[in-house]
């Protein structure tokens, strides 16, 4: 089914999208690259850690397909 693999393809870029994302947000606080506040590095680590859950999810999914 052509589209059932487009749907798949879909997934997977978006979950690796989504651990780049989760990779680089982590360097920027690790780093101090952006100088942020105590808050802001708190809220970049906590919404890492959010998207990280959804690349997780959208891998289990990505087995059950």
């Amino acid at each position: 089914m052509p589209q059932t693999q487009g749907r798949r393809e879909h997934t997977g870029l978006t979950a690796v999208a989504n651990l780049l994302w989760v990779v680089l947000s982590l360097a920027v606080v690790v780093s101090g690259a952006l100088s942020p506040t105590g808050v802001g590095a708190v809220w970049i680590v906590l919404q890492s850690l959010t998207v990280g859950g959804f690349a997780a999810l959208q891998y289990v999914g990505l087995q059950r397909m």
